[in-house]
């Protein structure tokens, strides 16, 4: 058995936040441990739930995310744990950072019941004699002769370490708190020696005549040391830890006592005591030393920094102007932003996807003069917004009329199914007769023909609910739905990000080409599924989709869909109305009735767009059939050339990020779509005319600075990871000073690579957030920052050791 995954994974606290808890789960699992190894180690967290919640946990763990066994083992040895084959399955458990001491999780019975078991330890136990130590305090289990050394967290013992022949294992299901064993009587304002295990507190307390705690594990250094400040402020606390681990003993923040160099892994006090005696251990623990930051501060070197400056905004937005809706859409869409006190751009954007939705594919605009490119008007909006700023409330107003339509052809499929189920009845009494009439004429001449009588014309349709749009349907479902209803749906999502995840997860790649083949309202699609059946033809898929979404989740979404894989195909830039307009700090208390007059005359628009065909507008179907269309006219024509040729140019200069390129390319859509719709919400008859068109253009230009803020979660990451990095710092997540590799090994989103981390710190240094100072380590120099607290002439500094980058 390879042990070596489950002694990193044990190296690790478990009581981190979920997150992290979920990071090193899934590096355990990508190294081939069991459920039984996460469960075990999971155990040992004072915030451990429970085993139903860890299987949960691990059933959830996927393959990818750039988590690999090799995230374990760099997670393990960045809290000290170092591979040593003579001592597998070596438990520690480890702070993830000098924090607020955890809540105390209750001692375990089990603990208890066995200690309580376990005998007096004498000098003789061959584990003592060898490491040269004494009994005092410990025991011995019975069973196998085994030395228990006990953790104690306040006087309370909380959990065992049992030390056998061939290796140190810890209690499974206990926690280590805040714990640790004294080895010797500590002096409140005297010297305390943190050290990994019991050999090497017997070793420095022998010699130094002082306290020396066992640890277990130089991974715990920080939070035992944490502790002991907290109950021994005055005492002097050194961390004397293997060789190879000084740099994590160092985390503890207070003096640090270096094994001699050339020292093998592993080496502590205890092998140097029993090779060089006593005399040189003593002079050994003398040489601590408190930081490698020596050099930078003394009394007349503090860190002086200028105040720090507001970090870029994310870029501005054009202002939402009234001109770029239809005439007959204004009064509507301004009363409803009023009453709800929110930008008008989400009622503006619900506004534009209902009027798509409902016109559909009765009639298309072809964009060329002569050219079959035919575009259905079809629209996929967003609005982005935090919780609270009434993006349903909005949403929902600006959809009434559509849900009145939705509701009208409910009524009427109701009447229409009691008709049917009365007329059913009586066109199967009628066959029953008919078939009896068969029956006895054949009996008379078995050559009569009775097809005539068969053959009655009885059989009557089953009415078909007439829909407009849908909430929750699988793709399948989905492509049902539209052989019935042709026109196309509206998909409505209350918060849009459920969408988008279901047709990133894995297995869901069929129903993400389904919707990106639907965003395009002309192309056709035949299910040949066995539970399907085969055959199953749709002319044409054609949906809409709006709903909302919150701004922290999509910018990790941007971030994912704009950097390769699955999210690289498009289906985010396919939302064309997507809008993050600014929220106004003032708000005023707006109580009146909805403006009745501008509401209906939108349920008349709607109603007439729903029921208009070709003649009512003056469309035109070609010679080989389809959709009717209409065209631009001459002055139109003319000013969609010009801006199609511009946008073309911008398409291929190479000077957009290609996440802003793939979304102003599905402009070649959009543009002749809202210019189809403001035309039927307006004139509504013959060519699509110039002030449409140029509604439209003055429209996407609007859209357009809104995609640039939304995208800029993907073309300024660094902006979002310095916001991230400042936050952590404020919350006291990160020791001061840090090195880069202390922010990327965290994994936090937008900082989980050395490129992400550097960049958030650069722009924090260029905005004087941080202070940035080299250090001499032997080689090359290492970089370390300090935050610049702000408006302070002297930068407070909690000192701490820090190896080499």
């Amino acid at each position: 058995m390879n042990n070596r995954p489950f002694d990193a994974l044990m190296s690790l606290d478990a009581g981190v936040n979920r997150s992290d808890w979920v990071r090193a789960g899934m590096a355990a699992k990508a190294a081939g441990l069991a459920f039984e190894d996460f469960n075990s180690w999971s155990a040992t967290a004072p915030n451990y739930k429970n085993e139903s919640d860890c299987r949960t946990a691990w059933n959830s763990f996927k393959d990818g995310g750039g988590i690999t066994e090799n995230t374990l083992f760099m997670l393990a040895k960045d809290a000290g744990w170092q591979e040593n084959n003579a001592q597998p399955y070596r438990h520690i458990n480890r702070p993830k950072t000098i924090a607020p001491q955890p809540v105390k999780q209750p001692v375990s019975p089990d603990v208890l019941e066995s200690w309580s078991k376990c005998e007096p330890a004498t000098g003789n136990h061959p584990y003592i004699v060898k490491k040269q130590g004494l009994p005092d305090g410990l025991r011995v289990r019975k069973s196998d002769n085994a030395l228990i050394v006990p953790c104690y967290d306040q006087g309370e013992l909380v959990t065992l370490q049992v030390i056998t022949d061939s290796e140190k294992k810890n209690l499974k299901g206990a926690s280590f708190n805040n714990g640790y064993f004294t080895v010797g009587t500590i002096t409140p304002d005297g010297k305390i020696y943190l050290c990994e295990g019991i050999g090497q507190s017997w070793a420095v307390n022998q010699v130094s005549n002082c306290a020396a705690v066992v640890c277990f594990g130089v991974g715990r250094f920080a939070r035992v040391a944490n502790a002991l400040r907290g109950q021994y402020p005055n005492a002097e606390l050194i961390a004397v830890s293997d060789a190879g681990a000084e740099d994590s003993a160092g985390k503890a923040n207070c003096s640090t006592v270096k094994m001699p160099d050339g020292s093998h892994k592993n080496y502590d006090a205890n092998d140097y005591l029993i090779e060089h005696g006593a005399e040189a251990l003593r002079a050994l623990l003398e040489t601590a030393t408190h930081s490698d930051y020596s050099d930078l501060i003394d009394a007349g070197d503090m860190l002086v920094s200028t105040t720090p400056e507001p970090l870029p905004e994310l870029p501005s937005v054009l202002p939402f102007d009234y001109a770029y809706l239809p005439d007959g859409l204004r009064p509507f869409v301004k009363d409803i932003s009023e009453r709800m006190q929110c930008p008008p751009d989400f009622a503006a954007v619900g506004a534009f996807v209902m009027m798509a939705t409902i016109i559909g594919r009765k009639v298309c605009i072809k964009p060329m003069r002569r050219d079959d490119w035919t575009v259905t008007p079809n629209l996929w909006g967003a609005v982005v917004g935090n919780s609270g700023v009434m993006k349903s409330p909005t949403l929902s107003a600006a959809l009434s009329p559509i849900k009145k339509l939705q509701t009208r052809e409910h009524e009427l499929f109701n009447s229409a199914l009691s008709s049917h189920a009365e007329n059913a009845e009586v066109a199967k009494l009628r066959k029953s007769v008919r078939t009896s009439e068969a029956k006895a004429a054949l009996k008379k001449d078995s050559t009569v023909n009775v097809f005539g009588l068969l053959d009655d014309g009885d059989d009557i349709d089953k009415p078909v609910l007439k829909r407009f749009l849908t909430n929750n349907a699988s793709y399948e479902a989905l492509g049902e739905l539209l052989i019935e209803n042709p026109n196309g749906l509206l998909v409505e999502s209350d918060e849009i990000i459920g969408l988008l995840r279901q047709l990133d997860a894995s297995g869901q790649e069929v129903a993400r080409s389904f919707y990106l083949t639907a965003a395009d309202g002309d192309k056709s699609y035949t299910f040949d599924r066995i539970i399907r059946g085969k055959g199953l033809h749709i002319p044409a898929l054609c949906l809409s989709v709006i709903g909302g979404i919150q701004p922290g989740v999509l910018a990790e979404y941007v971030r994912q869909a704009t950097g390769g894989g699955a999210g690289a195909d498009g289906l985010l830039q396919r939302f064309g109305l997507m809008v993050y307009p600014d929220i106004s700090p003032e708000w005023c208390e707006v109580d009146r009735y909805p403006d009745s007059a501008a509401k209906e005359a939108v349920n008349q628009l709607a109603e007439k767009l729903d029921t208009m065909s070709p003649e009512d507008i003056g469309a035109r179907i070609g010679d080989y059939g389809g959709v009717p269309f209409l065209n631009f006219d001459d002055a139109a024509q003319k000013l969609f050339s010009e801006w199609r040729v511009t946008l073309e140019h911008r398409l291929r200069s190479g000077d957009e990020h290609p996440a802003i390129v793939s979304h102003l390319s599905k402009y070649r859509k959009l543009i002749p779509s809202l210019a189809l719709i403001n035309h039927l919400c307006d004139t509504g008859h013959g060519a699509v005319g110039e002030a449409s068109l140029m509604r439209a253009i003055a429209f996407s230009e609007y859209l357009e600075s809104h995609a640039r803020r939304i995208y800029s979660y993907a073309t300024r990451p660094d902006i979002d990871a310095a916001k991230t990095l400042l936050k952590r710092l404020a919350g006291g997540k990160v020791d001061m000073p840090f090195k880069a590799r202390d922010i990327y090994i965290k994994g936090w989103t937008g900082l989980e690579t050395s490129h992400k981390a550097q960049a958030a710190i650069d722009l924090l240094l260029e905005y004087s957030h941080l202070i940035e100072r080299e250090i001499n380590t032997g080689g090359r120099p290492t970089r370390v920052y300090f935050q610049n607290k702000g408006g302070c002439d002297e930068l407070p500094i909690q000192i701490k050791a820090v190896g080499k980058q």
